[in-house]
């Protein structure tokens, strides 16, 4: 009877291991699914990165034939132009984005409105044909020795602070290209037009004088509004991606001892009570580490003004105390091996938030604007390096997240506490509660058997020495 117990066990726990193997398998390709699909592919959503061309030198020639070339490199249709050679206008959209080409009165003619526009989020990137970028090289070109400087033509704005990777791919690099391009052939066509011109005598001198009006007449500026150090890079990337998934692991670790440390206190406290305490407990931790994360933060970045820096722990402390009431939560309503896999969605939910750019992915992931982490990683870029002031969406959001799970965990936990059983929070229980008892059960059970028939031995042999001394005659006795 043991040697079958002991095989219905093990048939038992090779059946559940099965099952449990073939849902994390699952689970696993799922969760990879997941993640690889939001970074599918993000050059086809390119056009949702909105640049926008505004010319302030309209009418004039530098500012018609940037526009023009524009036009002809975004797949617009671009007009014939002296300063723009016919197979240049024959190109077809080879530069992509989400190119838009305002007028300068929606700026109301001003370039600072346009700079303000990428602060405040309103578009990734613009260029600007400067006022007066004619006029300034026509008076170059007929006074040779005059100041010129030709990148004064153009200005280039980008907030690197708001996505660096993103907007190193999909915003500067074809602006650049973009200018690149029209610098290459608008310089040789505007040789031409001095040369067939009435300027033709005077080219010699204007090249001696002034080789910059001949051989780049039109260059740009860059205006990066995030102000970045050369540190910014490392910065954003370990502090503020790597950095935070550590943070949301050590979280997980965290609760689990403050539950560990708790359960035993279960049968003794009430349920609001447990609440308070687990909740104070969690809420120092979080307060703590945010503390901690934050004075890292500022000695790598090393330029935080003390209302920022109190601004940034804040928000900290509330994305650590999302995910913490987020896995107070969990240990109430799951089972450990349920657990699991709720930790590696959130880790990896989070990871997409954190490094991705909802507007290069899949609509599916729409979602992304709300997760805590994005607007962890929103808020500190914006404080780490300014721009793209979204503040109080941020902090709303995570303040509502945090509002949801003070709730949620209240409910479970309040009810968890009122069960009959007293079972607590993170008592074994589910597929690996079952396995454990039903190994647990059938060793008992077969020791009890074994136990039971050794005493009946025992029990049997004294009762036959027994009758053997009162009878020494009788054989059968001796026999038994």
């Amino acid at each position: 009877m043991a040697i079958l117990a002991s095989s219905e066990i093990e048939s038992t726990s090779w059946r559940k291991i099965g099952i449990f193997w073939v849902a994390l398998s699952i689970l696993f390709w799922g969760l990879i699914s997941l993640y690889l699909g939001s970074t599918y592919n993000p050059t086809f959503y390119q056009n949702q990165i909105s640049i926008v061309v505004v010319n302030f030198d309209t009418g004039k020639k530098l500012g018609e034939a940037f526009r023009q070339s524009t036009l002809a490199h975004i797949g617009g249709n671009p007009q014939q132009s002296p300063l723009i050679p016919s197979d240049h206008l024959g190109a077809t959209g080879s530069i992509q984005a989400g190119w838009n080409l305002p007028s300068s009165d929606q700026y109301l003619g001003n370039p600072q409105k346009v700079i303000d526009s990428v602060r405040n989020g309103e578009v990734w990137g613009a260029i600007m044909i400067n006022p007066g970028a004619t006029d300034a090289l026509n008076a170059a070109a007929a006074n040779p020795g005059s100041p010129y400087d030709p990148k004064n033509a153009l200005t280039i704005v980008y907030d690197e602070g708001r996505n660096p990777n993103t907007v190193a791919d999909f915003v500067v690099r074809p602006m650049r290209t973009l200018a690149n391009e029209f610098q290459a052939t608008f310089s040789q066509q505007w040789i031409v037009q001095l040369a067939t011109g009435n300027q033709s005598a005077a080219l010699p001198n204007l090249a001696s004088k002034s080789p910059a009006v001949l051989s780049v007449p039109a260059s740009w500026t860059e205006i990066n509004i995030a102000n970045t150090n050369p540190d910014s890079a490392f910065v954003t990337f370990a502090g503020l991606s790597i950095g935070l998934l550590l943070l949301i692991v050590f979280t997980f670790a965290a609760i689990t001892i403050i539950i560990d440390i708790t359960e035993e206190f279960t049968v003794d406290l009430s349920g609001s009570t447990m609440v308070s305490l687990r909740m104070r407990l969690a809420f120092f931790y979080t307060l703590t580490m945010s503390l901690f994360y934050s004075l890292a933060m500022a000695a790598f970045k090393g330029s935080f003004t003390p209302g920022s820096w109190f601004g940034f722990w804040a928000l900290h402390f509330l994305h650590l105390s999302v995910h913490a009431l987020t896995f107070l939560t969990a240990a109430v309503i799951a089972s450990p091996a349920i657990q699991a896999p709720l930790f590696l969605l959130v880790l990896v939910v989070n990871i997409i938030a954190g490094f991705g750019t909802p507007e290069l992915a899949n609509p599916f992931y729409i979602w992304e604007f709300g997760i805590p982490m994005y607007h962890a990683v929103s808020g500190s870029r914006t404080l780490l390096f300014g721009g793209f002031p979204f503040l109080a969406k941020n902090y709303g959001s995570l303040i509502g997240w945090m509002i949801g799970f003070i709730i949620t965990y209240t409910f479970f936990q309040l009810r968890a506490s009122d069960n009959e059983d007293g079972t607590a929070p993170m008592q074994r229980s589910g597929t690996i509660h079952e396995l454990e008892k039903s190994l647990t059960g059938g060793l008992r059970a077969s020791r009890q058997f074994s136990f039971r028939d050794d005493d009946q031995k025992v029990e049997r042999r004294r009762s036959t020495a027994s009758r053997a001394s009162a009878d020494p005659n009788n054989l059968d006795v001796h026999n038994e």
